[in-house]
């Protein structure tokens, strides 16, 4: 090769391909995303109780007795 071809060489071009390759890339992380969170949601229901407000008043009622204790 020839000192003028190589430098005529063309410089790198963004062809389909790398677009192809670009949107499959997000299109791939966007669908695991989606899969994590779908079983993230359904395994957790968010309830630990299923009376919160009456529990939460026993523990208030546990820290109060425990502060009497303690002073």
């Amino acid at each position: 090769m020839s000192e003028t071809n190589a430098s005529e060489r063309k410089s790198w071009e963004f062809t389909g391909r790398h677009m192809l390759v670009v949107t499959l890339g997000f299109f791939v992380v966007v669908g695991v995303l989606t899969v994590m969170a779908v079983i993230a949601y359904r395994t957790f229901p968010g309830e630990v109780s299923e009376h919160p407000y009456e529990d939460g008043l026993a523990w208030n009622g546990h820290l109060k007795q425990a502060a009497a204790q303690s002073a």
